[in-house]
């Protein structure tokens, strides 16, 4: 989760937003690029997912990547 805000990440997992990229199968190579440090995150845990660890292999894949909109309001 890419969390640039206050926000607490438990309210923003509970929350719906806009899907921005959503692909599955058995390795995701390439997606629609969203932001660039959203893009670089999305990279890195894939690469991440995708490294050999001794006997573990990847069956299957998804990248599902969501905008929630947060506003800040002061009073």
């Amino acid at each position: 989760m890419v969390n640039t805000t206050e926000v607490p990440p438990e309210l923003l997992r509970a929350s719906s937003g806009k899907v921005r990229v959503d692909e599955d199968g058995e390795r995701v190579e390439t997606f629609a690029g969203v932001r660039p440090e959203v893009d670089e995150k999305a990279h890195a845990l894939l690469r991440q997912s995708q490294a050999a660890h001794g006997d573990t292999r990847l069956l299957f894949q998804r990248l599902r990547i969501e905008e929630v909109g947060v506003h800040e309001v002061r009073y």
